[in-house]
């Protein structure tokens, strides 16, 4: 689990945010705490309207107290991730046995997309902690009903609708709802105390709600509790895309990797014990899983990462289902196994062609010293062979992305114009007063620069500025470069950043002959009459 926990810590120290969500989050924490306005929220002078603020809150928090930069961005969201897996193992103790739990701890820790949420933070690393840790936390309640227990639960639960609306009241709902119905707990689902667990969460979401009336009065609200969550499945929400039903179909079989296999195999069988013993089988985690995953595969809008909230309770069936395996099933699993490694073997070699350089030699250096390790420890007496078939999975998602780490994203990061360009910036000390996006905004500039730059659409507004001042800094792209070049001003020191999205990685970037024709550019350069 350290050296888990050494490989994610060192992604967040060394790479930059990603474009686009994680660095308008940032930017707005940063506002948030230079503007002191911790109620009304605003991006770029604009009124926010979108993502419940306990990110922002805690982001800036972070910021006051260690400094603005994008690992103290990250650190509010990793520690709370990090107590949802050890909610997962504390609950996986509780139901299993305690080298189930410690199994499962290590799964979801391990998940490629729980690396992928370590650095490219957005709200759902979060909504996993508090989502995991109050469904802990209820769970002990409905088995021991202890006060502490109910308000920890329901605390978790509003700490969950405070970083992503009303999916983190509903997950525990859908978990916990279906099992006590199919067992018939009657006393369990008509309790008066569910009431005064509404009373709690209401308490933590006061100052949200407080904030969002005096900003947008009853529409805000009405975005908060419908159109924000439940509008991306009605349509009401302006957020939509083409991806079809089977989005997060293949979206889990990469960011669960190394363990999508055994992640099947694990629900396939908890499947067909709930349908043989219904009511004596725990199945809350299972229903977690499918009304999450039948509500979110029918919404307008989908990304990869609305699925990971679910992956604590997939590691624990996926721990479960690995325990049950013995006899030839094991040696069936080990094969199945050796093939998902060898392609995040063949995974890891495409990757080493992007660019063969220092950061390569340095990254097979790491993995050469990972996997001697393990396979001196391997060899040692004594190792049952299911022990191995974790180590070895375990050992091909590390090498991965001690790779991504080195050398993949800070080389894909290096085409991210706007923190290049911020960075350079707040480094020489440009004066950011002066300067401006034209046609072209990007938030990882604000955030590498740590200024707020005005966005300009309109050469009125270029010539606003420039009739208050003798030059201007302009960040822009082809079409806005080509429009001032049409008109009297000077253009002077133009520097050109080839820039690629990384959040929209396609394979042909992963050639190098290939990458310059999805590369884009943007220009900055000096302006004056």
């Amino acid at each position: 689990m350290f050296v888990i926990a050494a490989i994610q810590l060192t992604g967040m120290v060394t790479i930059d945010l990603m474009e686009h969500d994680a660095t308008q989050y940032a930017t707005i924490s940063m506002q948030m705490l230079q503007d002191k306005s911790w109620l009304v929220i605003h991006w770029l002078g604009v009124s926010y309207l979108d993502k419940p603020p306990l990110l922002f809150w805690m982001a800036a928090t972070s910021f006051k107290l260690f400094g603005i930069n994008h690992f103290t961005y990250r650190l509010p969201s990793f520690l709370i991730m990090l107590l949802g897996v050890y909610s997962t193992w504390k609950l996986t103790k509780r139901l299993y046995t305690h080298e189930t739990a410690n199994l499962a701890a290590l799964i979801l820790f391990s998940t490629q997309g729980i690396f992928l949420m370590a650095h490219d933070v957005r709200t759902d690393s979060m909504l996993l902690g508090w989502v995991a840790f109050s469904c802990w936390q209820i769970y002990l309640y409905l088995e021991q009903k202890q006060k502490l227990n109910f308000i920890l639960g329901f605390l978790g639960i509003g700490f969950a609708m405070l970083t992503k609306g009303p999916i983190g009241f509903m997950i525990p709902v859908l978990a916990f709802g279906p099992q006590l119905l199919i067992q018939r707990r009657w006393s369990d689902i008509f309790r008066w105390e569910w009431l005064l667990g509404i009373v709690i969460i209401f308490i933590v979401l006061a100052p949200m709600l407080y904030g969002l009336w005096i900003q947008h009065g009853e529409e805000g609200i009405h975005f908060y509790f419908w159109k924000q969550s439940f509008g991306r499945l009605t349509g009401e929400n302006v957020w939509r895309d083409d991806t079809g039903p089977l989005f997060f179909t293949h979206s889990f079989l990469w960011s669960f990797l190394p363990w999508t296999l055994p992640a099947l195999y694990g629900m396939a069988h908890h499947a067909i014990e709930i349908f043989r013993k219904p009511k004596t089988t725990i199945s809350s985690h299972f229903w977690a899983i499918i009304f999450v995953f039948i509500a979110i595969s029918n919404a307008y809008f989908k990304l990869p990462h609305y699925f990971f909230v679910v992956y604590p309770f997939i590691s624990m069936l996926t721990a479960a289902g690995i325990m049950r395996i013995n006899g030839n099933k094991l040696k069936y699993g080990i094969v199945a196994q050796a093939f998902t490694v060898i392609l995040i073997g063949i995974g890891i070699i495409l990757l080493m062609y992007v660019d063969f350089t220092f950061r390569t030699l340095l990254s097979i250096i790491v993995i050469i010293a990972i996997i001697s390790t393990a396979l001196y420890f391997l060899k040692m007496a004594g190792w049952p062979l299911k022990s191995k078939w974790v180590s070895f999975s375990l050992l091909a998602i590390l090498s991965a992305n001690v790779l991504l780490n080195i050398q993949f994203y800070p080389i894909l990061l290096g085409y991210q114009a706007g923190s290049a360009i911020g960075t350079e910036v707040k480094r020489i000390g440009l004066p950011t007063e002066k300067m401006c996006f034209f046609r072209q905004h990007r938030p990882s500039f604000d955030f590498y620069s740590q200024s707020l730059v005005p966005n300009y659409f309109e050469m009125q507004q270029i010539d606003s500025a420039m009739n208050k001042q003798s030059k201007l800094f302009v960040f822009t792209n082809q079409s806005g470069l080509d429009t001032l070049r049409l008109t009297n001003y000077i253009i002077d020191s133009l520097h050109v950043y080839p820039e690629y999205k990384a959040t929209k990685l396609t394979l042909g970037y992963l050639f190098p002959e290939k990458r310059p024709q999805l590369l884009n550019k943007v220009y900055y350069f000096r302006l004056h009459k």
